[in-house]
């Protein structure tokens, strides 16, 4: 009886550590939720990694559409004021009532992300530029020939009144490096919208000199390499700018060299006189 219940004791001892070590499987409902847990934590996991990527693209859209708003425009009407214009001929500087003009042109700006978030470089095309200069009456104008008293002296007075001396000057595809920068672009508010800009350009030129003094009517053309280097400051569609516009040109000579001292004569066995040209021009440009 003994031995009976010493082998049963050993058989139940054996029997609960082999269960013990047998590895519990789940049941085949609880499988399947732990499969499916899996599968929604991979796709959480990539819905994450794509919202990632679009706030991303959103962001860099943003910063687009705020680039656009501010570098568009490259478009541009100027509308000039030269408060300061001279022209030199002969050794002798005359210089102007007033200087008023026009000039349209286009700027091309590179790279279509701008340098440091601020910054874009490239090439300005003036396509026309047009300006008109009246001058002061100067002491080498030409006296009448015809006496106060003489009727034809009269006679050429009334048809052909004096309206003084005038350069007309027609340029047409300027073009020249520019510099642009945003400083404030990366701000939230109105001040992102600002930019300054410098230029220059090269300016081919045709040139009209006209004379009308002491019921005479004159005139000559030329050629005139003329150039000009400034700066503007823009909001939006405006800009407000300075710049220095100079050049010359061979003139067809309207007064003979008999008239002057040698010291004073044309430059040019061809008998073109030389003309000198200088202004400081103020202007209000709009751009679209």
């Amino acid at each position: 009886m003994k031995k009976f219940i010493i082998t049963v004791a050993l058989t139940a001892a054996f029997s609960t550590m082999a269960f013990a070590q047998e590895p519990m499987t789940p049941a085949p409902e609880e499988a399947a939720v732990i499969d499916s847990l899996d599968m929604l934590k991979q796709q959480i996991s990539d819905i994450n990694v794509r919202l990632s990527e679009q706030e991303e693209i959103n962001v860099q859209r943003q910063k687009e559409q705020k680039w656009q708003g501010i570098w568009k425009g490259g478009k541009y009407t100027s509308i000039f004021f030269a408060p300061s214009a001279s022209s030199t001929e002969l050794g002798i500087k005359s210089k102007a009532a007033w200087n008023f003009g026009l000039s349209k042109g286009t700027s091309y700006l590179f790279p279509s992300k701008p340098i440091a978030g601020i910054l874009k470089v490239g090439f300005d095309v003036r396509w026309i530029d047009i300006s008109v200069i009246k001058y002061k009456k100067n002491a080498f104008s030409l006296e009448n020939d015809f006496d106060g008293d003489d009727e034809w002296g009269d006679i050429t007075d009334d048809f052909l009144p004096d309206i003084g001396r005038y350069d007309i000057h027609i340029g047409a595809f300027g073009i020249g490096p520019v510099v642009s920068v945003a400083p404030f672009s990366s701000f939230n508010n109105e001040a992102r919208f600002i930019r300054a800009t410098l230029y220059f350009h090269y300016q081919p030129t045709y040139g009209l000199h006209v004379l009308s003094e002491d019921g005479e009517l004159e005139s000559s053309m030329a050629y005139c390499n003329m150039m000009d280097f400034g700066g503007k400051i823009q909001y939006r569609r405006f800009a407000l700018g300075i710049e220095g516009h100079w050049g010359s040109g061979k003139y067809s000579d309207m007064i003979s060299d008999d008239d002057f001292d040698n010291d004073y004569a044309s430059d040019s066995s061809s008998g073109k006189l030389k003309r000198k040209f200088s202004s400081t021009r103020i202007f209000v440009a709009f751009t679209f």
